[in-house]
């Protein structure tokens, strides 16, 4: 059953662009609105001839609304006042007005950002205190002077209120993010509060969502884990029970009628904590005697230890060890601290006794370890010590799964392989009882057996050169034992890596100090500049620039510079004698075969030069010198020439300075006007005949020898032309533009100089009066203003125009072009748009000839049009809507009478200048002559609410058909829905 059935209806609001005309307009949302959601609208002006200079608006929102913020674009100097959240002012004037368009402009004044916060039906009104343009009038939108509303458009219609439309929340349910949702109950151990943060994100029918905090209410477990009476944590503080595989936390949106939403989250908690020192028996060592408290006996200590097992209910395996013993030390308790005391992680002996330390949670002994202190004396057998440099770590896996344990090693790194790397020096005290004890570095007194391999630097040691350093580590025994209670070495490899290579950094060219480079208003010379050496090692670049082991010789500088050492950099500074050529530094190292030279140029000015050429300017004409500026033939215009200007350097360096702002430009005598813009090139404008010369000057240089040129009546003649069109001639040699629309010729030449100008036509008319003639072979068609150039389009031609543009004395062009009009607003056009409007075709042949409206830019609702045809000649076949009807009633009546056809219709919304509505498909009977015409008329041509689109109707066409065209070859063209073979 293939049979069609409506399930729901859906309304589309159709969302256009803003093209305000003589209105101030606000384009409102069409898509649904719940609260919560953040919506913008633009402010878009175009009110008068002139674009706006300045603006004031009042913006107010009804109370389930509220204003987020309000800003204007780059182009204004904008200040927004709020009085609430449901109130603002803004106002704003142009920074820069010389950039405002010259006529009428549509202008974004700025743009509001409003939050939906009440579930019902809202409105915005806005009102235009002040709108004034660029000439200082005051705009009046819709001819209402200000203050006035602006104009709302929306799905409603447009009003001067703009209506926001809420859609109820209809909520469907909660998505709860939790930042993490397993957790290691370590609070029930130390105390210290573990927390998450809970986003709920709500999911509405419309499809949006967006993160809620109220109205929520919430549940969990509270003997597992806890949640914050704001539904936006959870926690744990240490005052829970149990451990859990998986519990629920429940979260809902309080009255909505959903049911909970649950979010599962894993527990472990501490089963149990063991303690253990390093040593339980802490003996008093011999002869080491604390000289800060009289000599008191010194005891051993001993490292303590927590590693705690974390668990959960679970038929599998549910346990794992972690050390706990930073989180356990603020928990433990020492029996008798007469015995011992607590220091960080140590356990000090300080005198005879037993010492129970007990992990204390919640007040309540968890566990607990005995040590005992005595007098039983041990000695010192000596000390191990070993230089570290380092940690690296390394995974063993290759992969790693987020859902497995994996193996890491961390190796300590022993060798010294950069000079000045550090290495700390660790010792341990070995005692007579085999038990082992860091010692702290500041007990300890360090000394460098071979400071030619590594030197000591308080307690480091510091790498010199390669080789086996050693370290003599000795404990004394201070003012009560005046002897070394223990010694021990450390031995530190250094393996010193050679450098391969001395780099120095580049060195920019210098000017002699004072030259006229050096007063570049962009990248000037430098006269100094800084040197960067560093030694390349395998993999990295070690600085070296002031190692006291680099060495710069000066012996192959030439005089040409010389070298400024500082504390923190080294420079080059060029003479000050004027010498310029390329001198050389080299660069070496202490009690080392690598050497490094680098070229070092200086150089100075030699000369300015101006050099003139063509202006205007066309491709290469910088590379054509201008010596001799011509009378143009048949006019009194000179040539004109633009100077640009270089400085010669010493080392044949050219560089340009045409836009310097010091730079200036003589010509003696005067017989040119120099016409120099600040930054710009010299602009040469004969004046007079005769000869001048030509200088420059940028601050101390002069030109050396000034350029001579000549300005003479001697006339230069046009002998070829780069280009002799017109606007709108398409590729196929058709001129388009509507009935009594103006062309300008598009004309570039070459002179008997070998000179050129290509753009000899602007909007304001020839460049060079009297230069060109136009003439055309036809009037019928178009007419042509012999001095101006210009083509006025009189109707479509059924022949190609030809066309001659000639200059007095030298060469002229010819060519040819049909006319093929566009339609104007409301008028209609038949047939090809390129190439004749109707080309002639023979006998038999179908042609499919597309049918054109103007819209002028309206919404097309309704049209209606009769053509009329030989029907000896011609007959209809069928009519069809065009590319540009989508939707709405099409109808046509066909040879009824003979000799016409009726079209037309209420299209769904069509808009264009040339938007293609309908296409008329004839068969030729026999092959048209010339003297046959098709012809149209316009009966209708409205909007959907029967507003008129152009002049009164009926009424004839202007663009559509003609008279077929004559005497062409054959040849093919594509007319979009089939190809057609058409004999012209």
């Amino acid at each position: 059953d293939l049979s069609l059935t409506t399930l729901v209806d859906i309304k589309l609001a159709a969302y256009e662009a803003i093209a305000p005309v003589n209105d101030v307009v606000i384009q409102m949302p069409t898509r649904p609105l719940h609260v919560g959601d953040t919506f913008t609208v633009d402010v878009v002006a175009q009110v008068g001839s002139f674009a706006a200079a300045s603006f004031t608006l009042l913006v107010g929102v009804s109370d389930g609304l509220a204003i987020d913020s309000i800003t204007a674009p780059a182009k204004w100097s904008s200040k927004v006042v709020t009085a609430d959240a449901h109130n603002a002012g803004v106002s704003g004037f142009l920074s820069d007005p010389a950039s405002a368009p010259s006529g009428a402009a549509t202008d974004v004044l700025c743009s509001i950002t409003i939050v939906v916060i009440d579930e019902s039906d809202q409105v915005i009104r806005c009102t235009v205190q002040d709108l004034v343009d660029v000439k200082g009038q005051v705009g009046q939108p819709r001819n209402t002077p200000v203050p006035t509303a602006t104009n709302f458009i929306s799905s409603d219609g447009s009003n001067l209120f703009g209506a926001v439309h809420v859609s109820p929340s209809d909520l469907k349910g909660l998505l709860p993010v939790l930042s993490q949702a397993e957790f290691v109950n370590t609070a029930m151990i130390d105390g210290v509060r573990i927390e998450a943060t809970l986003t709920v994100i709500a999911v509405y029918s419309a499809g949006t969502m967006h993160a809620i905090a109220s109205p929520l209410v919430c549940s969990a477990p509270s003997h597992v884990i806890q949640m914050s009476a704001a539904c936006d944590s959870v926690f744990l503080d240490g005052s829970e029970t149990l451990a859990a595989e998986q519990v629920f936390l429940a979260v809902a949106v309080k009255n909505s009628g959903l049911p909970d939403t649950l979010v599962p989250v894993r527990v472990w908690t501490p089963s149990a904590v063991q303690l253990t020192v390093g040593d339980d028996q802490l003996n008093a060592i011999t002869n080491y005697l604390d000289e800060s408290m009289f000599c008191a006996q010194i005891f051993q200590s001993t490292k303590v230890h927590a590693v705690a097992t974390f668990s959960y209910p679970s038929s599998g395996t549910n346990t794992f060890s972690a050390v706990v013993t930073q989180r356990v030390l603020p928990k433990l308790q020492l029996s008798d601290r007469t015995v011992a005391v607590l220091v960080d992680d140590v356990i000090q002996g300080t005198h005879p006794g037993t010492v129970e330390l007990t992990l204390f949670v919640a007040g309540t002994p968890w566990t607990s370890v005995t040590v005992e202190v005595t007098m039983t004396p041990v000695t010192m057998v000596g000390l191990v010590s070993m230089g570290v440099s380092g940690l690296s770590f390394k995974s063993i896996a290759q992969s790693v799964s987020p859902y497995a344990p994996h193996t890491a090693v961390i190796s300590i790194q022993d060798v010294l392989t950069i000079v000045g790397q550090e290495a700390s020096i660790i010792t341990a005290v070995h005692f007579s009882d085999n038990h082992v004890q860091r010692l702290n570095p500041d007990q300890l007194t360090y000394t460098a057996q071979s400071e030619s391999i590594a030197k000591v630097d308080g307690t480091h040691a510091v790498a010199v050169a390669s080789g086996l350093a050693d370290v003599r580590v000795a404990l004394h025994g201070g003012s009560c034992f005046k002897e070394v209670l223990a010694e021990g070495v450390a031995l530190i490899p250094v393996v010193i890596e050679e450098a391969s290579a001395i780099v120095v950094s580049e060195i920019p060219v210098l000017a002699v100090p004072g030259d006229a480079t050096t007063m570049l208003s962009a990248n000037p010379y430098p006269t100094k500049s800084a040197v960067s050496v560093s030694l390349r090692y395998s993999g990295r670049d070690e600085a070296a620039t002031l190692d006291s082991d680099t060495l710069y010789d000066l012996s192959q500088a030439n005089g040409l510079f010389t070298l400024d050492v500082f504390p923190t950099v080294v420079q080059i500074v060029a003479n000050g004698d004027g010498l310029t050529g390329v001198g050389q530094l080299v660069v070496r190292r202490r009690n080392s075969a690598l050497v490094s030279t680098v070229d070092v140029h200086v150089v100075a000015t030699l000369d300015i030069v101006p050099v003139p050429s063509p202006y205007p300017s066309y491709p290469s004409s910088g590379n054509v010198a201008m010596s001799v500026l011509h009378q143009i033939s048949n006019t009194s215009v000179y040539q004109q020439a633009i100077v640009a200007t270089n400085l010669e350097l010493s080392d044949g360096t050219i560089v340009d300075v045409t836009h310097e702002p010091s730079l200036g430009i003589s010509a003696t005598p005067l017989l040119v006007e120099l016409s120099p813009l600040a930054h710009q090139p010299a602009i040469l404008r004969p004046v007079s005949v005769g000869r001048f010369v030509l200088c420059a000057k940028f601050f101390t240089v002069h030109t050396r020898e000034c350029s001579s040129m000549e300005i003479t009546d001697t006339p230069v003649f046009v002998t070829d032309y780069i280009t002799a069109t017109y606007e709108d001639v398409d590729a196929q040699a058709s001129i388009h533009g509507i009935v009594s629309s103006t062309h300008q010729p598009i004309v570039g030449v070459k002179f008997t100089d070998g000179t050129q100008m290509t753009t000899l036509f602007t909007s304001t008319g020839p460049v060079i009066p009297g230069l060109f003639l136009f003439e055309l072979d036809n009037s019928e068609f178009a007419v042509a203003d012999p001095l101006l150039g210009t083509i006025k389009l009189l109707g479509n031609s059924d022949v190609m125009v030809k066309y001659t543009i000639s200059s007095p004395g030298g060469a002229a062009h010819t060519d040819m072009f049909w006319v093929n009009l566009d339609p104007d607003v409301g008028d209609i056009d038949i047939g090809p748009q390129s190439g004749p409007a109707l080309p002639l075709a023979a006998a038999g042949e179908i042609m499919m000839y597309p049918v054109r409206v103007n819209t002028g830019g309206l919404a097309l609702g309704a049209i209606d049009v009769t053509v009329f045809f030989n029907k000896a000649v011609l007959e209809v076949v069928d009519v069809i809507t065009g590319a540009d009807w989508t939707t709405g009633t099409f109808l046509a009546t066909i040879n009824d009478p003979p000799g016409q056809v009726s079209f037309g219709g209420t299209p769904a919304s069509i808009v264009g200048a040339d938007a293609e509505f309908a296409v008329v498909v004839f068969k030729v009977l026999v092959a048209p002559m010339s003297q046959d015409v098709i012809a149209a008329v316009v009966s209708t041509v409205a909007t959907g609410l029967q507003q008129q689109i152009g002049p009164d109707t009926p009424r004839h066409s202007v663009a559509a058909g003609g008279r077929f065209a004559s005497g062409l070859n054959r040849r093919s063209v594509d007319v979009g829905a089939e190809r057609v073979i058409l004999s012209e």
